[in-house]
């Protein structure tokens, strides 16, 4: 019997950290791009704002299911965030794709476990 459900958690984490790194990156391309063009390409500034929530929400994710059980009540958000990760492949983020699918794949980590002796 597992005591965390890593296979849920641990892609969380991986995503969090390459949402947030992706995103910072996209913001010093758009400053300086928007510096190129004398402030006209600071519109580009709301390009990594969707990567920098979704970072945040994943790394809260994860700190939710690194705690104390039960991990029942985090299933239906970690089952939201996995599919808004699928989704960010339309994005070209397909680590974070990834990452998502093998959440989902593992989401029965976060069932309870049966009462009773196991046969």
């Amino acid at each position: 019997m597992m005591d965390k459900p890593s296979g849920v958690a641990i892609p969380m984490l991986v995503s969090g950290i390459v949402n947030l790194v992706y995103a910072a990156s996209a913001t010093i391309s758009a400053l300086l791009f928007g510096v190129a063009t004398f402030g006209l390409g600071c519109a580009c500034l709301i390009i990594p704002i969707p990567a920098i929530l979704l970072g945040i929400f994943e790394l809260k994710m994860f700190n939710k299911l690194s705690g104390p059980p039960p991990y029942t009540q985090h299933k239906s958000n970690a089952h939201t965030i996995a599919i808004i990760q699928i989704i960010t492949l339309l994005f070209g983020n397909v680590v974070s794709c990834v990452c998502g699918i093998i959440a989902l794949v593992n989401m029965n980590q976060l069932d309870d476990p049966p009462l009773g002796p196991r046969p």
